[in-house]
């Protein structure tokens, strides 16, 4: 098999299945591109996430009930979700551009990055800086917060509504609130 060959050091043989899964590779990006469309990440980006998963699968893969597809594809789908939690912050910091089309689904949020400066590569201190300003202003609500910081870590809002049990127009009136409140107090 492909994989003990692998595993016993035969390049040949890795860079055979590395030709085999790029097509699944590529399909997996392009999938993601269209479930992420409001990010402005590459099929490229998703794609080197997914090439990336392919070489762990081999190395992790051990023969059972799951076929290796459905092992990589598991690990590729668990991979470029934490790329875009991961990475979706510095979307998301530029908060006084978040808008929300016409039809109100929380879905379909738009972000546009145009207006992006320096500082906002700085993600993990603007992100701190964020969190801290609200956590020691005494204008903020616990779930204001909570929100704020889910969101800042790339949760969704029909994810952060499912955590804490609440409809997603309250987690998005509190969002706004929050990021209001953000406004008034940096400037």
């Amino acid at each position: 098999m492909l994989l003990d060959e692998i595993r016993n050091g035969d390049d040949r043989a890795r860079n055979i299945l590395l030709e085999r899964y790029q097509k699944f590779a590529w399909k997996l990006a392009n999938e993601s591109k269209d479930i992420y469309e409001n990010l402005s990440f590459s099929v490229e980006d998703y794609m080197s996430v997914a090439y990336e998963a392919t070489l762990v699968a081999m190395e992790r893969y051990t023969s059972g009930p799951n076929s290796f597809y459905s092992y990589w594809r598991l690990i590729a789908i668990n991979k470029i979700s934490k790329f875009v939690r991961s990475h979706r912050k510095l979307a998301v910091l530029d908060v006084a551009t978040i808008r929300i089309d016409d039809s109100f689904n929380f879905d379909n949020i738009k972000v546009h990055d145009s207006s992006f400066s320096d500082t906002y590569f700085k993600e993990e201190n603007l992100t701190s800086s964020i969190l801290n300003t609200m956590r020691h202003s005494n204008q903020f609500s616990y779930q204001e917060y909570r929100i704020v910081s889910l969101f800042l870590e790339g949760y969704e809002f029909k994810e952060i509504a499912k955590e804490m049990r609440k409809s997603r127009s309250t987690i998005y009136y509190l969002f706004q609130n929050a990021v209001s409140k953000l406004r008034r107090l940096m400037k």
